[in-house]
């Protein structure tokens, strides 16, 4: 009987092909809004944070000055580094300083971060310095307030960026060349393994989902992709939802025929949900494999931040999914309460 209710409700599909065209095309839609949103988020937030994977491990808190907005507004005063740096001496708690300067290399501009791991005229740098071949050991020349400074590359880290800006991470002996009067720490890095820092007197203390405040762009562009991405969920709910409402009660006489003849309501909503899951499957489906193509050519084009993986196509399609049964069950209370007396009586 469920066999046969769902090859009705595919009949039905074929038997209106441009009222089924157009919502599967709608949702197709949606689905290329809500997974290309997505895949924009993360590319935006990889422009915006991804350097400071090398800054900061995963247990270790960031202590950036009270007030800063971000790591390139950040100055630690006395007090907080004081205030740290006896707390790290008391419990054994290993503590490092981040520097942070601006330099151009030919006509890029780029932000420079301290990475003390590296001899004093090294560098680490990243896909996004130059639209030139950079190898380990090239000689890299880095423009800043000082003049020009010869640096020797360690070794290429990738894909790094802070703000949109491409990254280099730096010596001592290279930050020192580029930054004019004493250095001061834009932020210290804590090793919470053993204990927790307190509050700290002048600072604010980091740690892990708000380190990525220490970029001035991750949380307004956050936010807002976030909140539209989370408005089409629910538009595209309210949207199937209208849909199967309409076409429920345009199809309120053979409902009432088939519960007439003997089809339980679990049979009447799966023949239902069978319209619903097939348009689902189609539209959604459509909507990310262009989503994906879109974003793998744009990627290799390099013409906008964006990423294509499972977390932004498959996960938010499954999401778009479920959001649109859910606002097509609820379309479908109509079956669970039809009489068929009733309903053949105003058919």
């Amino acid at each position: 009987t469920t066999i046969m209710s769902m090859y009705q409700s595919m009949k039905e599909l074929r038997a209106a092909p441009g009222r089924a065209a157009l919502i599967t095309i709608t949702v197709g839609m949606i689905a290329v809004m809500v997974t290309f949103l997505s895949a924009l988020a993360a590319g935006l937030s990889d422009q915006s944070v991804s350097a400071l994977d090398e800054v900061y491990g995963k247990n270790d808190a960031v202590v950036v000055s009270e007030g800063a907005t971000s790591l390139s507004s950040s100055s630690m005063g006395e007090t907080a580094r004081k205030s740290v740096q006896t707390w790290a001496s008391d419990s054994g708690a290993s503590v490092r300083d981040v520097y942070v300067s601006r330099a151009r290399v030919n006509e890029t501009p780029v932000t420079v971060i301290s990475d003390f791991s590296l001899d004093d005229d090294q560098v680490a740098v990243t896909d996004g310095v130059s639209e030139t071949d950079i190898a380990e050991g090239d000689s890299l020349t880095l423009s800043g307030a000082m003049g020009e400074h010869e640096t020797t590359v360690a070794r290429v880290v990738g894909d790094k960026w802070l703000d949109h800006q491409a990254v280099i991470y730096a010596g001592r002996g290279v930050m020192e060349d580029l930054t004019p009067g004493q250095m001061v720490p834009a932020a210290m890095v804590v090793d919470e393994s053993a204990a927790q820092l307190p509050n700290v007197a002048e600072g604010t203390i980091l740690r892990d989902g708000e380190r990525n405040n220490l970029s001035a762009s991750y949380q307004g562009e956050q936010t807002s992709l976030n909140a539209m991405t989370s408005m089409l969920y629910v538009i595209s709910a309210l949207v199937v939802g209208a849909f199967f409402t309409v076409w429920t009660v345009q199809r309120l006489r053979g409902v009432a025929i088939s519960s007439a003849l003997g089809a339980s309501r679990s049979v009447l909503v799966a023949d239902s949900l069978a319209q619903v899951l097939a348009v689902l499957a189609i539209g959604v489906g459509g909507g990310v494999a262009v989503t994906a193509a879109a974003g793998w050519a744009l990627q290799s084009a390099n013409v906008m931040p964006i990423v294509v993986d499972a977390s932004t196509t498959v996960v938010p399609g499954l999401i778009l999914a479920v959001t649109g049964v859910v606002g097509a069950l609820l379309a479908l209370v109509p079956v669970f309460r039809v009489d068929p007396t009733t309903a053949l009586a105003n058919a």
